[in-house]
C-alpha cells in the first residue's frame, strides 16, 4: 500500500518545520506549498489523501483556496483541515461556507492533531475504497464475456455474473467450488483440460479453444475458451475468458447456405465472396476493437479496484498485533500483486498499447523481447525501410501474424532461435517469420487447415489476404518453419 499523502499549505517555515516532525511518527508522505497558487498546482497533480491548510497567507488567503477546490470536480473529495490563529465563530463559518471538513486552532495540541489527520485519513480511504468496489462490481455485471479464475484443483475460485448467466444460473454463488470441467459438454473437456495442464507448464497463454458448455437445463451452447497463467502466486491460479460464440456460428453457417445457394444457381458467386470477405473483415476489426476496450477496462477499472484494496489491506496489516492476521493479509497482499500484474499481462496481451501509440516496430520488439524472456529463446527483429509507419490495418495485421507465428513456434516447434523480418519492397511490406523448431509435414497440415482445422493457419492467411496479400509457409520435421506474407502498404 502506498503512504497516505498530506499536504501542507503554510507560508511560516517554523509551523511547517513543526508540523512535519508532529507527523514523521505516522509514515506519511508530506508534500508542502508556501501560497495558494501552488497549493492548487500541487493539490491538482498530487491528488493528496489530506489538505492541511493554513488561513492567514499573503496573497491568497485559506478560504480561497478551500472554494476554488471544492469548485473542481477531481479535487473536491479531497479533505481539508484549517489550521488558524483566529478562533470567533465569524472565522470558522467562513471556512464552514468555504468547505473546510475541520479546524484546529494554533497554538495546537500535538497529539490532537495526529488523533484528528489519522481519523480524517482513515475515512477518506474508506470512503474511496467503497467508490472503488462499486465501480468494480457494476463493471463486473456489464462484461459480456464469462471470467473465471480456477485454483491448481481446477475448482473455480471466481466467477462473474456474465459466466452465471451464459449457464442459466441465478446465482454467480452456485459455481463457486465447483471442478470446471463438470461444465462442459461430454467430449469437450479433454482439449480443454489439455490445453489448462500446457499452461501450467507454459506461461504463454492459449486462445479461441473452441468447447461446448453445459446449461443448468443440461442444454449445450459453443464457446471460444482463452487461458492465462498467473506468473506468481502462492498458488497457481488459471483465469478463463468465455465467450459465447452461438451467433457467431450461426452467421457463419448463414453465409455458408448462402454461398452454396449461389453456387448451386450458378450466380453472383464472386459478389458473395467479396460479401463474405468485407464480412470477414469486419469481424476481425470488431475483434480487434473489442481487444482494445477489453484491455483498457482490465487496466483502468479492475487494476485501479485492486491498487485500493491493496492500500486497504495494509492499513488493516498495520491496526493488528495478531500474528496470524498479519500472516493472512500478507498471503492477500501477495495474491492481489501477483493479480495485478497479471490483468496487466493480460491487458497487453490483448491490445498492446505500444501498437497504436508508437507503431509496428515498438509492438514488436515489446512482444518478442517479453517472450524470449518468458521462453528463454533466442528472438531477433530486424526491420528495414519502413521509414514511415503503415496504415493501422496494415500495422494490426502484420504484428497479429508475428503473434500468431512465434506463439506456434515456441508452443509447438519447442524452437529456440527465431529471426523475424519486415521490409519494404516497393508498395509492400515483405514479412518473414523463420525458427529453428521441430517443424511439421506442411501438406498435411495445410489439408487440415483447408478442412476447417488449425485456426492460427488459417487467421494468418485471412489478415493477409483480406488486405489483397498473400501468405505461404513452409515447413520440414527436424529442421523448422518458415512463414511469409507479402502485404500491400495501402
Amino acid at each position: 500500500m502506498t503512504q497516505a499523502c498530506i499536504l501542507i499549505v503554510e507560508d511560516e517555515p517554523l509551523v511547517r518545520e513543526v508540523l512535519a516532525a508532529v507527523l514523521a511518527d505516522d509514515a506519511y508522505r508530506l508534500e508542502f506549498a508556501t501560497c495558494g497558487e501552488e497549493a492548487l498546482t500541487i493539490a491538482t497533480e498530487l491528488r493528496p489523501d489530506l489538505i492541511l491548510l493554513d488561513i492567514m497567507m499573503p496573497g491568497m488567503n485559506g478560504y480561497e483556496v478551500c472554494r476554488r477546490i471544492r469548485l473542481a470536480p477531481d479535487l473536491a473529495p479531497i479533505p481539508i483541515l484549517m489550521l488558524t490563529a483566529l478562533d470567533d465563530a465569524a472565522s470558522r463559518l467562513e471556512g464552514i461556507n468555504a468547505g473546510a471538513d475541520d479546524f484546529l486552532s494554533k497554538p495546537f495540541d500535538r497529539a490532537e492533531l495526529c488523533a484528528r489527520v489519522r481519523t480524517i485519513v482513515r475515512l477518506n480511504r474508506y470512503r474511496k475504497l467503497i467508490e472503488e468496489k462499486e465501480r468494480f462490481l457494476r463493471l463486473a455485471e456489464m462484461l459480456p464475456h464469462g471470467i473465471v479464475l480456477l485454483d491448481a484443483d481446477g475448482r473455480i475460485r471466481f466467477a462473474n455474473p456474465a459466466l452465471a448467466g451464459l449457464l442459466r444460473l441465478s446465482r454467480v454463488e452456485d459455481l463457486l467450488g465447483q471442478d470446471f470441467m463438470v461444465l462442459l459438454a461430454p467430449g469437450h473437456d479433454g482439449l480443454v483440460k489439455a490445453c489448462i495442464d500446457d499452461l501450467r507448464e507454459d506461461a504463454t497463454g492459449f486462445r479461441d479453444v473452441e468447447a461446448m458448455l453445459k446449461r443448468s437445463d443440461d442444454s449445450s451452447f459453443p464457446v471460444a475458451i482463452d487461458g492465462v497463467r498467473y506468473p506468481a502466486m502462492s498458488e497457481p491460479l488459471i483465469q478463463l475468458v468465455v465467450r459465447d460464440t452461438t451467433e457467431q456460428r450461426e452467421y457463419l453457417a448463414a453465409l455458408e447456405r448462402e454461398a452454396y445457394q449461389q453456387r448451386s444457381a450458378g450466380a453472383a458467386y464472386l459478389a458473395t465472396v467479396q460479401r463474405m470477405e468485407g464480412r470477414s473483415r469486419q469481424l476481425l476489426e470488431t475483434q480487434e476493437f473489442e481487444r482494445r476496450m477489453l484491455a483498457r477496462e482490465l487496466h483502468d477499472e479492475i487494476g485501479q479496484q485492486l491498487g485500493a484494496l491493496k492500500l486497504h489491506l495494509r492499513v488493516l496489516g498495520r491496526g493488528t498485533d495478531n500474528a496470524q492476521q498479519v500472516s493472512r493479509l500478507a498471503e492477500c497482499l501477495e495474491i492481489v500483486d501477483a493479480t495485478i500484474g497479471a490483468i496487466r499481462n493480460r491487458a497487453l496481451e490483448l491490445r498492446p498499447s505500444m501498437l497504436d501509440d508508437f507503431g509496428l516496430q515498438a509492438a514488436l520488439d515489446w512482444y518478442c523481447s517479453r517472450q524470449a524472456e518468458r521462453s528463454g529463446a533466442s528472438i531477433e527483429v530486424v526491420l528495414d525501410g519502413l521509414e514511415e509507419r503503415p496504415l493501422p490495418d496494415v500495422e494490426t495485421a502484420c504484428f497479429r501474424i508475428v503473434q500468431e507465428a512465434v506463439n506456434n513456434a515456441l508452443r509447438h516447434g519447442e524452437s529456440h532461435h527465431i529471426e523475424i523480418g519486415l521490409s519494404s519492397l516497393g508498395q509492400q511490406i515483405a514479412l518473414r517469420v523463420q525458427d529453428d523448431g521441430r517443424g511439421f509435414i506442411a501438406p498435411s497440415v495445410l489439408a487440415t487447415t483447408a478442412r476447417g482445422a488449425g485456426f492460427g493457419i488459417s487467421s494468418m492467411r485471412e489478415r493477409a489476404e483480406l488486405l489483397g496479400g498473400n501468405f505461404s509457409i513452409t515447413s520440414t520435421p527436424g529442421v523448422g518453419t518458415l512463414v511469409e506474407a507479402m502485404i500491400p502498404l495501402s
